[in-house]
Order: C-alpha cells, then sequence, then structure tokens
C-alpha cells in the first residue's frame, strides 16, 4: 500500500536554507551600502553647515555696529572698529595653520593682543579680494572651494 508522507524532505530543508541565506546576504549588503551612504551624506551635510556657519560669521563681524573701516592684505580681512571719532580694536582675520581664525587687538593698549577664536577648522585655503564695497571671500575645504559675496 502507498503510504502519504507530510513531512519535508532533506532537499527541500538544504533548498530552504539556501534560499533563506541568499535572501539574508542580500539584505545585509543592502544594509551595509545604505549605512556607508548615510554616514556619507551626514558628514556632507555637516561640512556644507559648518562652511555655511563660517560665512555667517564672518558676515556678522563686518556688519557689526562699530566697524569704521574694513581692509584686506596677504588674504586676511582687518576691521577696525571704534566710535566716530576714535578706534579702539582692530579685528583680524585670517587662516592660521589649518584654521581661519579671529585675531582681536586692543589700540588703547599699544596694539595689544587680546585673543582669538576659530572660526572654521580643518581648511585648505582661505582668499579675500575687496572690490570697492564688495568682499570676495573662498574658503577652500576637503578639495571644494566654497565663494561669497559680501
Amino acid at each position: 500500500m502507498f503510504r502519504k508522507n507530510n513531512g519535508f524532505t532533506l532537499i527541500e530543508c538544504v533548498v530552504y536554507m539556501f534560499l533563506s541565506m541568499l535572501i539574508m546576504i542580500i539584505g545585509f549588503k543592502l544594509l551595509v551600502t545604505c549605512t556607508s551612504v548615510y554616514f556619507e551624506t551626514v558628514k556632507k551635510s555637516l561640512g556644507l553647515n559648518s562652511i555655511d556657519g563660517s560665512f555667517l560669521d564672518i558676515d556678522r563681524f563686518l556688519r557689526d555696529t562699530g566697524v569704521q573701516k574694513i581692509s584686506s592684505e596677504d588674504n586676511k580681512i582687518i576691521i577696525y572698529r571704534g566710535d566716530k571719532s576714535n578706534i579702539f580694536e582692530i579685528q583680524e582675520i585670517l587662516k592660521f595653520e589649518n584654521n581661519l581664525i579671529i585675531k582681536y587687538y586692543d589700540i588703547r593698549n599699544f596694539n595689544r593682543y587680546t585673543t582669538r577664536n576659530t572660526i572654521i577648522s580643518n581648511i585648505d585655503d582661505f582668499k579675500v579680494k575687496i572690490k570697492g564695497r564688495l568682499i570676495y571671500i573662498n574658503i577652500s575645504k576637503g578639495g571644494t572651494e566654497y565663494r561669497k559675496c559680501l
């Protein structure tokens, strides 16, 4: 008499395991690819945010109250601050090592250097060009050059 078997055979189990492993490997590769793309996008976004923030900071320094004169020499911006009759502070925005910094000098104490603040870190190059009332700023970071006219 013919007997009906309701169980799985060994070949069916091996085929099921092979297909399951194949689907898991494809899913894992997809997960690794998506994760790496996500982290690259976050890194680029943070870089762009730091560049935009540095341009905003420079613009704020240039348009702050008390700014009497703005000049440029040797790829640095020199900001003279004071009231209508006296200039009592000088600020310099320049590249120092691999950072864009602002240095503060107090004129009342014989051009005494007081402090400095970092605007942005790890830049490749910083260039400034002034034409009339326009200030062109180029910042290179990570092989990409960013330009802004203030």
